[in-house]
């Protein structure tokens, strides 16, 4: 089987980070005879390793694509370039994620010869793809036999079925397990120097992970920990990109004794293995990935009652739950989790382990792409 992935970009985010696991995975698989990277942006390469040296592995890039301009030539021109590469690797499956699905709703009709065509939903389905503006297109191509929608979680399933009217295939997001690097021991420096600062006593750390955008909602958590630090002795550290200069300028203003912003880390299993808790505070989310990334590395994660997170982590059992996605209610899920004892701690780490370990590991999710790429091939080859 020949399967080829399309993403705009390898940035730092949760859909990036699975691609490239996906791949490594799929590589490895008899089943599988060659994986193809398409790519809108040149960006961040460094990020697929030595992918790169496998004989299965091909990487292609299409920078013409500008789909906010859809009827522009400069699209036009993308999306023939787009089918282009498709033809020429010949692919069995086609498998989009983010806006690379607009291009696959319009462009699955002229590829006759494709097999399957999957899209990965990473979003709440009104927000995966920017709003209704394509609602009509995937809609359109669900109706294709071809054509498959994958939600990453029952949250997102939910959410397709309501908003695109169709069924589609849950897969749970896999993790891989956040490992060390070579970078560790500063990353415990850095830690450790942050819970000395200004203080008599070690500072309790919260770790928060994800690029610095609105759904984040990071005004929320800093204006909660804020007000905490009247109360106990902590720090918030943040590990993530700044989508715009605004919130680079704004962030790092806030940043201080008590709040960290360092921007974006490729060794963020260095600082969940040595942090206290793990902290959340997105407005929405198709899927914890972070979340449970924290889990896997022992971290108790404390977060808002968000769809997608709340898919993940389960109140007092997993880690703690505010009651409302506001500054009040997650300062008291904060001292909820100051509050707990060292055998509550452990309980919830032995669960959280548990729970990684028979749902979100990254190759139980990677094996049922496959599955769901063969079964639908194998149909489309019969009919």
């Amino acid at each position: 089987m020949k399967i080829l992935i399309i993403i705009p970009s390898l940035g730092y985010g949760g859909a990036e980070k699975l691609v490239i696991d996906w791949i490594r995975n799929w590589l490895a698989a008899d089943s599988v005879s060659a994986v193809t990277l398409v790519l809108y942006s040149q960006k961040y390469l460094e990020r697929l390793g030595d992918i790169t040296a496998n004989p299965k592995f091909r990487l292609r890039f299409e920078s013409t694509n500008t789909p906010w301009r859809m009827l522009r030539f400069r699209y036009l021109l993308h999306l023939l370039r787009l089918r282009k590469i498709i033809v020429e690797e010949a692919p069995d499956v086609v498998h989009s994620n983010l806006v690379a699905g607009i291009d696959m709703a319009i462009l699955h009709r002229f590829l006759p010869r494709v097999k399957a065509f999957f899209h990965t939903v990473h979003n709440q389905a009104r927000c995966d793809l920017g709003g209704d503006r394509y609602r009509k297109l995937m809609t359109r191509m669900t109706k294709d036999p071809r054509c498959r929608l994958v939600a990453i979680s029952p949250s997102v399933q939910r959410s397709i079925k309501q908003y695109y009217g169709c069924d589609s295939i849950l897969i749970h997001n896999g993790v891989c397990g956040a490992g060390t690097t070579s970078k560790e021991s500063d990353a415990v420096a850095e830690l450790e120097r942050f819970a000395a600062a200004g203080s008599p006593v070690r500072r309790t750390v919260f770790l928060a992970v994800g690029r610095v955008m609105p759904q984040k909602n990071y005004d929320l958590m800093c204006a909660a920990f804020r007000h905490l630090r009247r109360e106990f002795p902590l720090t918030l550290v943040v590990l993530g990109g700044f989508v715009s200069e605004e919130d680079r300028i704004k962030y790092s203003a806030l940043s201080g004794e008590d709040i960290h912003f360092l921007g974006s880390r490729d060794n963020v299993g260095d600082y969940m293995r040595h942090a206290d808790f793990f902290c959340m505070t997105s407005k929405y989310e198709g899927f914890g990935l972070v979340a449970a990334e924290a889990m896997a590395a022992g971290l108790v994660p404390v977060i808002t009652p968000s769809l997608g997170l709340t898919d993940v982590v389960e109140d007092n059992r997993h880690g703690v739950i505010a009651e409302a996605v506001t500054v009040e209610a997650f300062e008291d899920a904060v001292r909820r989790a100051l509050g707990l004892s060292e055998a509550e701690k452990e309980q919830m780490r032995r669960l959280n382990f548990e729970l990684y370990d028979k749902r979100y590991r990254i190759e139980r999710c990677a094996a049922t792409y496959l599955e769901h790429f063969l079964k639908t091939t194998a149909m489309n080859n019969q009919s």
